[in-house]
């Protein structure tokens, strides 16, 4: 007769896997199976992204990745044995989430000042359970909490703007995967600019005499803008009224007073600067006074005259011919005719020298002279 031989196919006993761990960017993620038998049972893994397998992920473990985020995960485990029909199960789905960042708080670096450079500091950023500092930041500067456009790199050349504004940065960084994340530093207040120039190139130039003009060199002037200078000369220490601008005219009134001038640099967000020339004493320009003889010498009947030069400005001068110190009547111009009662006789001439304004000159008295007949 025939044997015949029936087997019967037995299934394995397999509970449902399911997912610990968090499904976020970078997380591990592990498959838990249990009560799979008759033990032992070989079991093979794949993890699936929205139903799709996971290229490469075929561990118990997986590590979501940065393209998983919105995604359903779930793991597919599957038991194999000897005389048993494979079985498959699908654990309940994770959504894949962001991870959130490591961050720190900038520091703002540098002295806060108009025209200095400050630089952001601050620790890397980092991906969470991955110890990757990959983290791409973005730096925007602020002035009392409004954006500076075209500020946003991490280091910021202080504008006169700038002065007296509370200053802060906001760095934000970013990751694939990752929420991005933003922190700003603590304000920093910024001092006003220093208007640099050399006091030495406040140089007057000109003759310290009436009627002579001064000029001032305002010198050259380093800050971040051209600054506006404004020029001011003074008389005994009182503004000249109108006299603003870079030269001046000595005037009589002037003279024998401190006649200064100063220039003042200012521009927005700067500290004012003044500058002072030393005092000038102007001065009137004494000229000289003389007698001209005649071709022929002292002899009654020639003119003798006298003669002024070198006088600015041209002061006013008042005559008077003596005979033996005693006034000649009506002798009271510049020259003077010789008469005969001057025969034998000391003859000089005095002249007084003025003018408004100035300081009055010694009279002037001629060396005396003798005519003859």
């Amino acid at each position: 007769g025939t044997l015949t031989l029936t087997y019967k196919v037995v299934t394995l006993s397999a509970k449902t896997p399911s997912i610990s761990g968090t499904a976020k960017v970078d997380e591990v993620l592990t498959a838990k199976v249990s009560a799979w038998g008759p033990a032992p049972v070989e079991l093979a893994y794949q993890w699936k992204a929205n139903g799709k397998n996971i290229e490469g992920a075929v561990a118990s473990t997986y590590k979501v990745a940065a393209g998983d985020v919105g995604k359903k995960i779930t793991v597919s485990v599957t038991g194999s044995k000897d005389g048993y029909k494979a079985v498959s199960k699908t654990s309940k789905s994770k959504k894949a989430a962001k991870a959130s960042l490591k961050t720190y708080t900038p520091v703002i670096s540098g002295t806060a000042q108009v025209d200095n450079t400050v630089q952001v500091s601050v620790s890397p950023w980092q991906a969470a359970k991955a110890d990757d500092t990959s983290v791409a930041l973005a730096y925007q500067w602020y002035r009392s909490g409004k954006a500076i456009k075209g500020a946003t790199k991490d280091s910021y050349t202080l504008v006169g703007a700038d002065a007296g504004k509370k200053l802060t940065v906001k760095v934000t960084g970013s990751k694939a995967g990752y929420s991005t994340a933003s922190k700003t530093s603590k304000s920093v207040k910024v001092a006003k600019g220093v208007l640099g120039v050399d006091p030495e190139q406040l140089q007057v130039a000109g003759t310290l005499g009436v009627g002579n003009t001064l000029s001032v060199e305002r010198g050259v002037w380093s800050a971040g803008v051209a600054p506006k200078v404004q020029v001011q000369w003074y008389r005994a220490g009182k503004a000249i009224k109108g006299a603003v601008n870079d030269s001046y005219t000595l005037v009589s009134g002037d003279v024998g007073k401190e006649i200064s001038v100063k220039v003042t640099g200012s521009a927005t967000g700067y500290t004012t600067k003044v500058l002072s020339n030393s005092w000038l004493w102007p001065y009137q320009q004494v000229g000289q006074l003389s007698l001209v003889a005649p071709a022929a010498g002292y002899v009654v009947g020639q003119t003798v005259k006298v003669s002024s030069v070198g006088w600015q400005p041209v002061p006013s001068l008042k005559y008077q011919w003596y005979r033996d110190g005693k006034a000649i009547s009506k002798a009271t111009k510049s020259s003077y005719k010789l008469a005969k009662a001057d025969a034998g006789k000391q003859i000089t001439v005095k002249v007084t020298i003025s003018k408004s304004g100035y300081t009055a000159q010694p009279a002037w008295t001629s060396p005396a002279v003798t005519p003859t007949t």
